[in-house]
């Protein structure tokens, strides 16, 4: 049986690779499941356009992001402005914090080239 990336559980679309899913313009990413405890146990949700949302561990992302990862949480410290505690918050975050590179990830699949 081929590689599977992943599923839509609601209309069986399938896309074998991270890359497939990622150029498909039928996903969108929508909000980020932030677990404070370990950043990489948080998930993506992407809707689907058949109305259905597909989520996937940022561990399937990790290897899109080759920059810095800080080893501190900065939540609730100063200058910290609390974006992973909103999960539709998809915003860049410049503080230098341990959730820092899942929020660089969120703007590489935001920009990721749309197949047509």
């Amino acid at each position: 049986m081929p590689s599977l990336f992943s599923q839509c559980r609601a209309c069986g679309s399938r896309w074998p690779t991270r890359d497939l899913f990622l150029k498909d313009p039928s996903l969108e990413i929508v909000e980020y499941w932030a677990d404070l405890d370990d950043i990489s146990a948080g998930a993506f949700v992407f809707f689907h356009t058949c109305g259905s949302n597909v989520s996937l561990s940022i561990r399937n992302f990790n290897g899109l992001y080759e920059g810095p990862i800080f080893q501190v949480r900065a939540n609730q410290a100063e200058g910290c402005p609390g974006y992973c505690l909103y999960k539709d918050n998809l915003k860049p975050c410049e503080v230098k914090c341990e959730c820092a590179y899942v929020r660089n990830i969120i703007g590489i699949i935001k920009s990721w080239p749309k197949a047509n």
